[in-house]
Parts: structure tokens; sequence; C-alpha cells
């Protein structure tokens, strides 16, 4: 009996780790790189050279109807491609902008595709859906788990430019607005 029980839990075990698709996305310049992973979940993480500045997070929509893009999908395809294209810029102060990245896009059976982006300056993703009708977002899940290390530092570079303007910290009470890699979040 024993033996069954563990033949059966090391078969879901196997199920569950075969279930689950990883990618690897790299900016043109090679230093940051993305690590995204689809099972139950979508997450993704980001290195820049060999520091990790985010861990594995999460990233969902939750739709009206009680649709969801990013919680249980299922992926039917992908495909990866290398962009650089320049861009025409009439408002700014460079007649065109260098537009360069590589791209993943992952296409699931859920009504949705997902795009990841790797720049040289930042990693982004977009949900696009394929549902051909109209819907509501009532709910984006981004959890952004970053280290440490990256936390202080970006509280660090916060206070030298609040030391360097008029205003008093200790009447206050300060969001940070935190910038990672291209992706911007709150920090209480």
């Amino acid at each position: 009996m024993k033996k069954i029980c563990l033949l059966v839990l090391l078969t879901v075990s196997a199920l569950t780790i075969c279930a689950q698709k990883k990618f690897v996305l790299t900016s043109p310049d090679g230093v940051l790189k993305a690590y995204i992973s689809i099972g139950k979940e979508i997450t993704y993480s980001v290195t820049h050279g060999t520091d990790t500045v985010l861990f594995q997070s999460a990233i969902a929509m939750q739709l009206d109807k009680g649709r969801t893009f990013g919680i249980a999908s299922r992926l039917s395809g992908h495909n990866e491609k290398a962009v650089r294209q320049y861009l025409k810029s009439p408002f700014y102060k460079k007649k065109e902008i260098e537009d360069h990245y590589n791209l993943i896009h992952l296409k699931f059976k859920n009504g949705f595709n997902l795009e990841f982006r790797a720049y040289n300056e930042g990693i982004a993703y977009r949900f696009i859906s394929t549902l051909g009708e109209a819907f509501t977002v009532e709910n984006e899940i981004a959890t952004w788990v970053k280290t440490e290390r990256h936390l202080f530092l970006m509280f660090a570079r916060m206070l030298k430019r609040l030391k360097n303007s008029s205003i008093i910290l200790s009447k206050m009470c300060i969001p940070i607005r935190l910038l990672v890699n291209g992706s911007m979040g709150n920090y209480r």
C-alpha cells in the first residue's frame, strides 16, 4: 500500500512539473533577463547581470463574469522575435527614437495573449484580449517581490533626493514609488 501511495505521489509531482512551462527572455545587450513561468499562475522574475532584482512575481487580470487572464491558463503556443525600428518623434528633441527590444508572445486558450518585451533599460509585459467582446477589468494582480538590497538602494536614493529639497520628513508619511527596470509600483 505504501508503494502505491508513493507511486501516485511521484506521478502527480511529475505531472505538475511537466505542466509548468518556462521561458527566458533576454534584453538586446544580454544584461537583463526575464524568467517567465506558466503553471497554475503566471510568474516572472528579473535579473540584471548576476543580481536578481525581482523574485518570482505573479501577474493576472480578473475580469467581469468571473473570467480571468493568468490564472489556470492553458498555453497554446508562443513565438519570439527581435525588433529594431526607429519611430518618428515630431515633438521631441530628436527626430527619431530607437525602439530596440526582444519579445516573446505567449498565446493562451483562455481568450488572451501575453507579451513580454526586454529592452536594455527594462522589462515590460501586457495582456492582449482575444475575447472579441467588451469586458471590464475588475482587478489586476501584479505582485513585485523585490530583494532587500534593491529596496534599500531605492529608499536611499529617495532620501537623498528629499534631503536636497525643503520637505520636512518627520511631518509626513511618504509612499515610495519604485521603478524596477521599467515597472512602477507603490511600496508603503
